[in-house]
């Protein structure tokens, strides 16, 4: 005789479609199709909100002291982009790349100074050359040029500090930010799995 054993109920399955904290990384993941992989497309979301936040900072920075002051339009902006470095690293790694712990200097902390320090110099070299051609405008639109300019040299490297922070500062994170998914094992079960789990029904002959 045999008789059915009703084993443990399947967990219920949720539709990823309506987890709210995923919509947004996979509605660009949507917009480029598959040319981008996993969460890359939430990334350079996050990543372009922090470069909103951070250049609204050292712009207003910028013009407070273009404006207040009497010091050079390439101090200024050096100035104005130095504060804005601290604030962009902390957001970038904890947010953007999901870092946490202790930051290690020679693989994060220091390559992202110095590409930070790189840009700044580009950015304070391009305002002063521009400052110096606009010397003889009034000041709310030599304010405007230079702070166009000194908009402009970070644009142009906005793109290309994002594939550095995502294939070599943060690349380990990177790599499991999309998160581990068990595998089947050669015999074609789950590792760690009772013997008990999965089985839905066990017939017994008596």
């Amino acid at each position: 005789m045999t008789i059915p054993r009703i084993g443990a109920a399947a967990e219920p399955v949720t539709d990823e479609r309506h987890v709210p904290g995923r919509v947004a990384g996979r509605t660009f993941d949507r917009l480029l199709g598959h040319l981008a992989p996993g969460r890359l497309m939430g990334r350079l979301a996050r990543y372009g909100a922090v470069s909103v936040i951070t250049t609204g900072l050292s712009l207003s920075i910028l013009c407070v002291l273009l404006v207040c002051t009497s010091i050079p339009a390439s101090m200024a902006n050096l100035l104005a982009s130095a504060a804005g470095i601290g604030p962009s690293y902390a957001l970038n790694r904890r947010w953007v790349w999901r870092r946490a712990g202790r930051a290690s200097w020679r693989r994060e902390t220091g390559p992202f100074w110095a590409m930070s320090v790189a840009g700044l110099l580009l950015s304070t070299v391009a305002t002063g050359v521009v400052a110096a051609g606009a010397s003889g405008l009034s000041t709310v639109l030599h304010t405007a040029v230079v702070v166009g300019a000194s908009l402009g040299a970070y644009g142009s490297l906005w793109l290309a500090e994002f594939v550095i922070l995502e294939r070599f500062v943060f690349a380990n994170r990177s790599a499991s930010d999309a998160g581990a998914t068990q595998a089947p094992t050669a015999s074609g079960s789950l590792p760690n799995m009772a013997p008990s789990e999965g089985r839905h029904m066990d017939l017994r002959l008596q």
